[in-house]
C-alpha cells in the first residue's frame, strides 16, 4: 500500500511539507516500504537525502522509502534530493507539447505518442540506474501489448483507476497474466477531491453494510477488496487517523458471501480525459478513453 502524495493543490506548499512528513512518521512505524507519489509535487524539494530533506538523512532512510514519478510530471530525481527513483512510468500514453502541463490542455498541444521511442528511453532510465523500474499508467491492455511487442524491459506496473464501484476485471486479469502489477489509484474514488473526486464508493449501500455489519469503515472495506484482488494501492489522506485505519486492513479479511456482494456493485468508470485534463473532444483523447472501457 501507498501514501498518495499527488493532486495537491497549489498554494499549500507549507502543508504538504507537513504531510508528508506526517505521513511518514505514521507509515513507517506498520510497513516496511513507504510509497511517495512525487508526480504533481511542483515545488520539487528534497524528499529522502541531502541538505533539507524531507525525510532526513542516511542510507537506511532512502531505502525504507519508496517512490514513483512519471514522465508527464517533468520532475527527475535529482531535483527531488534523490540519486533515482524506484518506479518511473508513462502518466498517460499521449504526447502533450507544453513546457509544464497546465489544464485544460488545448487541442493543439495534443499528440500522439511514439510508443517505441518512448519506450526505449525509458529503458535506457532503467539502464543508467535512474529508476529501479519502468511502468505505465492509465494504459489499456491493447496498448501494453504494442510495448510487449518490441520491449526489452516489460512493464513492471499499470497504474489504473480501481475501486469496488470499477473494478477493472479484464485490464487487471491481462496484466497478471503478463507478469505486470496493478496499482490502484482513487481507491476510495478521490473522495473530498473537489476537482475530480466522487462519493459513490464512500456512499455505496453495499459497501456501508458490510463496514457496519465488521465493525469497519467503508474505506476500510474498499482497501481490503483491493489487497484481496492482489493489486498494490495508492490511497491518500490528510488525517492522521484516518492514515492509521486505512493501514488496519491486515489482519481480517472478507468472507465470500461478502465478496459476491461487492462482485454486484453496479460498475461505473469515473476518470476520462475528456472532461479531466481536456474540455473539447479530439482523435487522439477519445480513442484512449474508448479503450479504457
Amino acid at each position: 500500500m501507498g501514501l498518495h502524495t499527488g493532486t495537491m493543490r497549489t498554494g499549500m506548499d507549507q502543508r504538504r511539507s507537513m504531510w508528508i512528513r506526517l505521513g511518514w512518521w505514521v507509515w513507517r512505524r506498520v510497513v516496511l516500504c513507504m510509497y511517495v507519489c512525487v508526480c504533481w509535487i511542483r515545488k520539487q524539494w528534497p524528499i529522502a537525502s541531502g541538505n533539507g530533506g524531507m525525510m532526513g538523512t542516511g542510507t537506511d532512510q532512502r531505502r525504507s522509502m519508496w517512490t514513483r514519478d512519471t514522465v508527464m510530471a517533468s520532475i527527475h530525481a535529482g531535483n527531488l534530493g534523490l540519486e533515482y527513483v524506484d518506479l518511473y512510468l508513462i502518466h498517460w500514453p499521449l504526447k502533450l507539447i507544453q513546457d509544464e502541463f497546465r489544464g485544460p490542455v488545448p487541442i493543439e498541444c495534443i499528440a500522439t505518442m511514439d510508443l517505441k521511442a518512448v519506450w526505449e528511453g525509458m529503458e535506457e532510465c532503467q539502464t543508467l540506474g535512474l529508476t529501479k523500474s519502468i511502468g505505465v499508467s492509465n494504459f489499456s491492455s491493447k496498448k501494453i501489448q504494442q510495448i510487449l511487442s518490441f520491449a526489452k524491459i516489460p512493464p513492471a506496473v499499470n497504474q489504473i483507476e480501481m475501486n469496488p464501484n470499477w473494478q477493472q476485471k479484464k485490464i487487471t486479469e491481462f496484466c497478471k497474466a503478463n507478469g505486470i502489477l496493478v496499482t490502484a489509484y482513487s481507491p476510495l474514488g478521490a473522495f473530498g477531491n473537489r476537482s475530480w473526486g466522487h462519493n459513490r464508493v464512500m456512499e455505496c449501500d453495499i459497501l456501508q453494510n458490510i463496514a457496519k455489519s465488521k465493525g469497519k469503515t467503508v474505506a476500510q472495506i474498499s482497501l481490503r477488496w483491493l489487497y484481496e484482488q492482489g493489486v498494490s494501492i495508492a490511497v491518500k489522506s490528510f488525517n492522521v487517523e484516518r492514515m492509521k485505519q486505512n493501514l488496519d486492513i491486515f489482519d481480517w479479511s472478507l468472507t465470500q458471501e461478502e465478496l459476491k456482494k461487492i462482485d454486484q456493485i453496479p460498475q461505473r468508470r469515473h476518470v476520462y480525459l475528456i472532461g479531466t485534463m481536456a474540455l473539447e473532444h479530439n482523435d487522439i483523447m477519445d480513442e484512449i478513453d474508448a479503450e479504457l472501457d
